[in-house]
């Protein structure tokens, strides 16, 4: 569950997970370099994780979309001067 992950994120950090839930704030993008990703938020009972992803979906989720997905979940990720906490990356 969402709220496991950040409950306890250290001894998810690095760990391969599943969630399910909502998707909102649903973006995709490209990076200054050309890279396409996206981003989006897994929403379950009131708590969300953050989701990462290169590349582009045949199928882009809604917000409200349910889903449920697997990823590597890292409790803290750093990206030049940026840093993204308790996210699943889902590449």
């Amino acid at each position: 569950k969402v709220v496991d992950l950040l409950d306890n994120p250290t001894k998810f950090d690095g760990k391969v997970v599943t969630v399910s839930g909502v998707v909102k704030k649903f973006k995709a993008k490209e990076s200054k370099a050309g890279n396409k990703y996206f981003t989006f938020d897994v929403v379950e009972e009131d708590e969300a994780v953050h989701i990462y992803g290169q590349g582009e979906l045949a199928t882009a989720p809604k917000n409200g979309d349910k889903v449920e997905l697997t990823g590597k979940f890292v409790k803290l990720k750093k990206v030049g001067d940026l840093e993204f906490k308790n996210e699943i990356d889902i590449t």
